[in-house]
């Protein structure tokens, strides 16, 4: 059901959180939902919800327990299960369960509901993820240390038990404070899958890729079989992240990231301040866990923490010696011949897509899942069709003090992000006499690029001329959502300035670049 703007009146979808129209917040109408207020497995009543991803819906209910009442937190999985998929899930569950790491979300219960959906019930934390925590910035390398050394911890119990997380991420660590200081629970287990094979049906069909794209390993995106090393590989992609406040790697689809996963290597820390004078060690520690192949990783998470601590068997001194260039730590894999065979696997997998492929975004949790179904065998690459337009990228006129680093919007996109405020905004321009493809056409003509996970709703204006007191001639505006591609959402016959505001009332708008179409 359309949810209405309560400022406009406009009607949304029916999870949206801002007017795709005015930009306001939209309101969902209390009682929408048929499970708050009811009791689910006759022993959990619903009493909100708090959260949505591409997996399921997660509410937070109440379980009497004699003459005490425990919160617990519910997480209903999309979707009716079929008999195979049941049976599955709940042989999967009765292994997580007995996770009893501290450093862990301990479930509590597991079942299906009887529509068929099935449920997970587990322990509630309030706390605040790690994904919110990095968008405040670079991480203190010694607090990065010990998030890190919880996080594997938790793993490396899983591990013993055959358990390979499979979707690690910021999103999926919850940071509880616990005194003056916060700790790591690890999340979401649900599509862990044991690595010993074992009879009975998959709870994944045949041909398909689970996780997230942004923390998948090669040889996951790759379809091949994983192990504990590909948790470490994602383990230390968030590492990077926390250190420097940007991920080593930028996509937005999942090619792209297959891509960037199996063919290239991570940035030098020295390209970032807060990592300049990161000791050898640790930058050591994180290129080897980066490995495209898992033989060249650590053995293992405890491993990795050991290298990057310098605790246990260091694989140095640790003393501060002269940064190492990009060629020497990146591991030899990463430069090697089979790189290229690797990329080629991939590359064909992510193009057999006789099924197709989804990938979910949640603006709630954040939750993004990429499936792409094995195709036909003879699938083959689509036709190469009219040459491409070519991009050009604009350039910063002002910017106002809400924005903040306004230069990494410039150029082509990197991941790294000029950050808009609530009421920030930039002005670009573009070069005069420029011939845009899309000048008086339905041809697409602009291109944006924000980092969506971090990103709330912006307006976009454009203008033939603007005064010198920055007031706007405005040729035509539009308010975007939080996508990372923004095709034409503006067509003008002729203009010259670019705005980009952030209508966010409270998050911020993370800009990685603004390019427009030129004709080849």
């Amino acid at each position: 059901m359309s949810v209405p703007c309560p400022a406009c009146g406009t009607l949304n979808e029916p999870h949206a959180r801002f007017c795709a129209r005015c930009g306001a917040t939209v309101i969902t109408p209390t009682g929408t939902d048929p499970l708050i207020g009811s009791t689910l497995a006759e022993r959990y009543r619903i009493t909100k919800q708090l959260g949505e991803g591409g997996m399921g819906t997660v509410y937070l209910a109440e379980q009497t327990m004699g003459t005490t009442v425990r919160k617990v937190a519910v997480k209903v999985l999309k979707g009716q299960a079929t008999e195979q998929a049941r049976g599955r899930f709940l042989r999967e569950c009765e292994t997580v369960v007995q996770l009893n790491h501290p450093n862990t979300i301990r479930f509590y219960d597991f079942g299906a509901l009887p529509d068929g959906r099935l449920f997970i019930a587990m322990e509630f934390v309030e706390g605040r993820t790690l994904t919110v925590a990095i968008s405040e910035g670079p991480m203190p390398v010694m607090v990065v240390e010990r998030l890190v050394a919880e996080m594997a911890g938790s793993l490396a119990e899983a591990h013993r038990r055959g358990i390979v997380h499979r979707d690690l991420k910021p999103d999926n660590v919850l940071l509880a404070r616990d005194d003056d200081e916060e700790h790591v629970r690890v999340l979401d287990f649900g599509i862990a899958k044991q690595r010993e094979a074992e009879t009975g049906p998959e709870i994944t069909a045949a041909g398909t890729i689970v996780g997230t794209p942004a923390y998948m390993s090669p040889e996951q995106l790759a379809g091949r079989e994983v192990d504990a090393r590909s948790d470490l590989y994602a383990l230390g992609l968030m590492t990077f992240e926390m250190l420097t406040g940007r991920r080593p790697f930028s996509g937005s689809t999942p090619l792209e990231w297959a891509t960037l996963h199996t063919t290239k290597p991570p940035p030098p820390f020295d390209d970032y301040p807060s990592t300049r004078l990161l000791p050898e060690d640790k930058r050591k520690a994180i290129y080897k866990a980066l490995g495209k192949e898992p033989d060249e990783r650590q053995e293992s998470v405890k491993r990795f923490v050991e290298e990057l601590t310098g605790r246990g068997q260091p694989i140095s001194s640790g003393a501060m010696t002269r940064p190492a260039s990009i060629a020497e730590v990146t591991p030899p894999r990463s430069r090697s011949m089979a790189g290229a065979v690797l990329f080629g696997a991939v590359l064909m997998g992510a193009l057999a897509v006789g099924g197709g492929y989804w990938w979910w975004t949640s603006h709630q949790e954040s939750d993004h899942m990429l499936l792409v179904d094995a195709g036909p065998e003879d699938a083959g690459l689509p036709d190469a069709g009219p040459p491409e337009p070519t991009i050009a990228w604009l350039q910063i006129v002002a910017a106002t003090n809400a924005a903040d680093d306004p230069s990494l919007a410039l150029g082509p996109p990197d991941g790294r992000c000029a950050v808009l405020r609530p009421n920030g905004k930039i002005v670009l321009e573009i070069t005069t006499g420029m011939p845009s493809i899309g000048d008086g056409t339905e041809l697409p003509e602009l291109q944006i690029y924000v980092d969506a996970e971090r990103s709330g709703p912006y307006r976009v204006d454009v203008a033939s001329n603007r005064t010198p007191e920055s007031n706007f001639i405005n040729v035509a505006s539009d308010l975007v959502g939080t996508a990372p591609l923004d095709v034409d959402q503006v067509r003008g016959t002729a203009y010259r300035y670019v705005r980009i505001k952030n209508r966010s009332t409270r998050g911020n708008v993370c800009l990685d670049a603004v390019g427009l179409y030129v004709r080849p």
